[in-house]
């Protein structure tokens, strides 16, 4: 019979026995609980290291369990000395983790749908003007893929280089701007007429993270 410690069977709210009793392993995917002794007598054979079992507490609750043994001898007699490590807090903020994470690259990805569903080109910058991220359209836009324009001088895109950086100081210093207008350049050397609209964004702490800012084509208005 298989010997759980004074201090194990505390934990589990068994309390200190009055003769030889072991609290029940519940391991994974099996729906009834199991004894130590079917537990101990597979370590014989083949010591666990690391393997995660569930344990039913005398209240009903559920903790899971990390287990290390080895081999040893116990009055003559192959035996199992093993050390239980209580993980449910840690599996219970993995798992509250990973759900975090699904919830962000949804919330992430119904973002990008949102930008890439525009049909003005997107374009947006840091402080300094250098491109940070944009959709399709500012693609199409530029004949230049969104990894060639990530990195780029927001100024390069058009004719007037001038004129675009002073684009977006005037957003910086006001905020944002309305129907200014600039003419994009393509790769190809196709130019069109944009009207620019633009604001600051920030971070949650409210530190300025750079410019956002819609370039809608115009050119049949001209």
């Amino acid at each position: 019979m298989p010997q759980p410690s004074r201090s194990l069977l505390i934990v589990l709210g068994f309390g200190i026995p009055r003769r030889n009793t072991c609290p029940f392993l519940l391991p994974p995917g099996r729906g009834k609980p199991s004894g130590l002794r079917r537990e101990a007598e597979s370590a014989v054979a083949a010591p666990f290291c690391g393997s995660s079992l569930w344990m039913l507490h005398q209240s009903g609750a559920v903790l899971q369990v990390e287990v290390h043994s080895s081999r040893t001898d116990y009055n003559g007699r192959p035996a199992v000395m093993g050390v239980l490590l209580d993980i449910t807090v840690r599996k219970q903020a993995e798992a509250a983790l990973r759900e975090s994470e699904a919830t962000l690259r949804d919330q992430q990805f119904y973002t990008r749908s949102l930008i890439e569903s525009n049909i003005d080109a997107l374009i947006a910058t840091d402080p300094r003007g250098i491109i940070t991220d944009v959709n399709k359209q500012m693609e199409a836009l530029t004949g230049c893929t969104r990894d060639e324009l990530i990195g780029a001088p927001f100024k390069d895109c058009f004719t007037d280089a001038n004129l675009a950086d002073a684009a977006i100081k005037l957003v910086l210093s006001k905020k944002k701007i309305i129907n200014y207008e600039l003419t994009a350049r393509a790769r190809d050397g196709k130019e069109t007429v944009v009207s620019y609209n633009a604001t600051t964004f920030y971070d949650r702490d409210r530190k300025l993270q750079g410019v956002f800012a819609a370039a809608r084509d115009i050119t049949e208005r001209k």
